[in-house]
């Protein structure tokens, strides 16, 4: 069994904000077919696993953004784990999981995750979370390589309505790594790409700056 090595940072969103307006998103993911000799002279590829614990059957939309340090360009990963016909290639049933992993193609160099938000729908509107003021995690992206940053388990927060029924109250995002698990599902899904630039710098928590703190 794949032992999973547990940072000790856990972000908990409960703070209900706007969501800020429109952004231009220069990056987008990785195609299936993509191969190794694919890549420009100063491209890498960044991978981790997006996993929803407990509460299998809420059905929220996650986002995580992230912004290259050089240029500000900025990145959103998206997934709705709970959207039928929506990629599930992570099952855990002991521990009620259930995700996928994600992979970007990107421009080498520093970036950091800044925000994450959680979107959804409630009896015919919809309600949002989302920090009120940006953090820092950071990772790098290694020119020819293919860096494995961890995973980030979504665990919903229910409360209740006014009638009693349950609801999304916001989430615990909890930064971890899994690569016995994740690589393996790497490699199958973009079997173009060799599995010999493959290089593990997981996120940790005490690569955070100190502001990161007061979401504990």
């Amino acid at each position: 069994m794949a032992q999973r090595i547990l940072s000790r940072l856990l972000l908990l969103i409960v703070l209900t904000t706007p969501l800020t307006g429109c952004v231009n998103y220069l990056y987008s993911g990785t195609p299936v077919d993509f191969s190794s000799n694919s890549l420009k002279p100063n491209e890498g590829f960044v991978f981790m696993s997006l996993v929803q614990g407990q509460h299998w059957n809420v059905n929220a939309i996650y986002s995580f953004y992230f912004r290259n340090e050089a240029d500000g360009g900025i990145g959103k990963i998206t997934y709705t784990p709970g959207l039928l016909g929506n990629e599930k290639t992570i099952r855990n049933k002991a521990a009620n999981e259930k995700g996928t992993v994600k992979s970007y193609t990107l421009p080498a160099g520093q970036y950091h995750f800044y925000k994450f938000s959680i979107i959804q729908g409630q009896y015919g509107g919809y309600h949002d979370w989302e920090p009120k003021e940006e953090f820092s995690i950071p990772f790098t992206v290694r020119p020819g390589r293919a860096t494995y940053i961890g995973e980030i388990t979504m665990s919903p927060v229910i409360g209740r309505s006014l009638f009693g029924l349950p609801v999304l109250a916001g989430g615990v995002f909890t930064i971890s790594s899994n690569p016995g698990r994740d690589i393996p599902l790497f490699t199958k899904k973009f079997p173009k790409i060799n599995p010999q630039i493959i290089v593990q710098e997981p996120m940790r928590s005490g690569d955070a700056p100190p502001e990161i703190v007061r979401f504990r």
